[in-house]
């Protein structure tokens, strides 16, 4: 499902990271793990086809990515890639329910109001969907960003340090959700940290910049 091949990854022909590739099949689980400033987030970005590929390639339900042009690429992501960033990005002005539909209206698909509402209750927020971001714990908001990203169920599932702000018991709770979602999905899972209580969790990783 995903196949990533002989990465060269940087800026202006000047490569940050070298990557020799791996193999995912569908629903397969893998943690890319390594200390900050090793590359993890560039990694996953590249995954996604937002980071700069100077060569190799990145291929998505047999689709490389690298080959299309920008438009195609998002449109693309949008209906075949999840993505929960460190950040969240989940709009204040918008309630928990229309923060996960806007997954649909960003990448052009119908709006799927039961999908949306149906993802949430799984995740615990069946009471939080008229709430707006600031009415949320850390450990919500941070579920309403899965939920947003395993709307369409997609091919694959990424997720940058989702764990870095979380204590021992929200940790593996998240850890808990993402794959638990995934697996509802279909969904091939890949998650980027430099998170050491993650590694338990996991029996696919990849280490980068050193790590053992």
């Amino acid at each position: 499902m995903l196949q990533v091949s002989a990465l060269s990854l940087g800026y202006s022909g000047k490569s940050v990271l070298e990557f020799k590739g791996m193999q995912l099949a569908k629903g397969a689980q893998c943690l890319i793990a390594g200390p900050s400033g090793c590359g993890k987030t560039t990694l996953l970005y590249a995954l996604a086809g937002l980071s700069p590929v100077i060569s190799g390639s990145v291929s998505v339900e047999g689709a490389d990515i690298t080959k299309m042009g920008e438009a195609e690429r998002d449109r693309f992501r949008g209906a075949h890639i999840g993505i929960v960033y460190q950040g969240l990005h989940l709009i204040k002005s918008l309630t928990v329910l229309q923060n996960v539909m806007l997954a649909s209206y960003a990448s052009g698909q119908k709006a799927d109001r039961a999908r949306a509402a149906a993802v949430l209750s799984q995740l615990g927020l069946s009471e939080k969907l008229d709430s707006l971001p600031d009415a949320l714990s850390q450990g919500q908001a941070q579920r309403v960003a899965i939920a947003r990203a395993a709307l369409h169920k997609p091919a694959l599932l990424l997720a940058d340090e989702p764990t870095s702000s979380l204590d021992d018991g929200a940790c593996a709770k998240v850890i808990g959700l993402l794959k638990e979602v995934a697996k509802e999905a279909g969904s091939t899972l890949v998650i980027a940290t430099h998170d050491g209580r993650v590694r338990e969790h996991f029996a696919d990783v990849v280490a980068l910049g050193g790590a053992a």
